[in-house]
């Protein structure tokens, strides 16, 4: 491989002691880059997809298995660790053709997948593999845009007032309301088993007591709304949606309030999109993206220290596309006009600049080379 280039991903990812498992923005691939040798550790493409897109947005490790979360497509991907083998399973396609899907939440093997743009609730059985669409759903929650899990209810929220409870193990929806319609919550995180603490769309934080009605302000940020936001102890992290040089924390107790900068070093892009990736807390360590600085960060809450990683992911030349291409013609996973076009379209590309040579034209099949000669 060659041609290297930085990689990130503003989606969901997960922290498996020293690796890091995500799938990078626009590339249809399972990563896992190490953190102690500095070094990406093994790239997973996505069969039948070897083109670049953003398909794929969220990633979800269970034990030995690692599950990616479509952005938009109707099926996932689960990759077995133990037995280096990758397989989907597919769930039926929704009615505005947009299978997308945020957030997911685990329970007795089996994985919810929380629409953004969708009208069910997907639960996917991960020993049957097999899935299933959840009727629960009205059509006021059909876009949630955070979400925080206390055992087997897991707490949601969709830019209202409201905050939509799952029940894992009743599989339906209950609803918790506020009366003050202005609130629009954007963020959601736990404290203990017995409240949430919420940001709205202004950065104003609410706590909400679970054993009761009662929501409490807690802290007026001003303007600034927060796109991702973890709980430790009497500390909440906040990381805002455009804000790209610092997030924050805010003592709940006190109401004291830090901006903590980040080391940004010099790979600035130009980003209209959150400017930081959903964060993740292990072991004292919160873990971040920079989409604008395309940089992986990772912060000791307890000491300050902050480690900075950029991840470089080699190219696929155009033999190794042939050759990934083969490989999956040979197993039956690409077949002629069956949704597969931009496959097939850079195999062809790739063919008109004579780089194939007579068996691997065969490969292609009689149909798709006599298009290549009109």
């Amino acid at each position: 491989m060659a041609n290297h280039r930085l990689v990130w991903t503003q989606g969901i990812f997960s922290v498996d002691e020293n690796k890091i498992w995500f799938v990078p923005y626009w590339i249809n691939a399972l990563c896992v880059y190490n953190l102690k040798t500095n070094k990406m550790e093994k790239v997973i493409y996505f069969p039948d997809q070897i083109t670049d897109s953003s398909s794929y947005y969220n990633v979800k490790k269970i034990d030995n298995l690692v599950v990616a979360i479509p952005a938009f497509e109707k099926q996932i991907y689960v990759y077995d660790t133990a037995k280096d083998i990758i397989d989907s399973i597919s769930f039926r396609s929704g009615k505005y053709c947009c299978e997308k899907f945020l957030f997911c939440s685990v329970w007795d093997q089996s994985i919810y997948l929380f629409p953004v743009g969708y009208e069910y609730v997907v639960k996917i059985d991960l020993q049957k593999k097999k899935a299933v669409t959840l009727d629960t759903i009205d059509d006021g929650c059909k876009m949630f845009v955070a979400m925080t899990q206390i055992n087997e209810s897991v707490y949601l929220v969709n830019g209202t007032h409201k905050i939509y409870v799952f029940n894992m193990i009743q599989e339906r929806f209950t609803l918790i309301e506020s009366k003050d319609f202005s609130r629009k919550y954007r963020t959601v995180t736990h404290q203990g088993t017995e409240k949430l603490i919420l940001s709205d769309v202004t950065g104003n934080l609410y706590l909400q007591y679970l054993d009761n009605i009662d929501c409490e302000k807690i802290y007026m940020t001003g303007s600034i709304p927060y796109d991702s936001s973890e709980c430790i102890a009497d500390d909440i992290f906040l990381m805002p949606i455009y804000e790209k040089d610092y997030f924050v924390k805010i003592d709940i107790s006190t109401k004291e309030i830090l901006k903590i900068c980040i080391n940004k070093g010099n790979n600035y892009i130009k980003w209209p999109h959150t400017v930081f990736s959903k964060v993740v807390f292990q072991n004292d360590w919160l873990y971040f993206f920079s989409t604008q600085y395309r940089m992986l960060f990772v912060y000791n809450i307890r000491t300050g220290k902050e480690i900075t990683y950029q991840i470089e992911m080699p190219v696929m030349n155009d033999q190794e596309i042939e050759k990934n291409f083969q490989k999956k013609r040979n197993q039956g996973r690409i077949k002629e006009g069956a949704g597969q076009h931009a496959t097939l379209e850079k195999f062809i590309f790739l063919a008109k600049k004579n780089r194939l040579d007579e068996t691997k034209r065969e490969l292609i099949g009689n149909k798709i080379f006599r298009k290549m000669q009109d």
